[in-house]
């Protein structure tokens, strides 16, 4: 693949910027517990912030 060609410096570009941006995105995100699913899952926190989740037994 020739990277000089206008095509392909767009294309490594894009995909450059998406691999640049996925973690941020994903670090955005917003965890929620759907309430309608019934149970007794729950959203919690580790020591160090990262979410965890607690899956009901069906």
């Amino acid at each position: 693949m020739d990277i000089r060609r206008p095509l392909h410096q767009a294309i490594a570009s894009a995909l450059a910027g998406i691999l640049f941006l996925n973690p941020i995105v994903a670090a955005a995100a917003q965890l929620a517990v759907d309430a309608a699913a019934g149970g007794n899952t729950q959203l919690g926190a580790a020591g160090n912030g990262v979410p965890i989740v607690n899956i009901a037994t069906p």
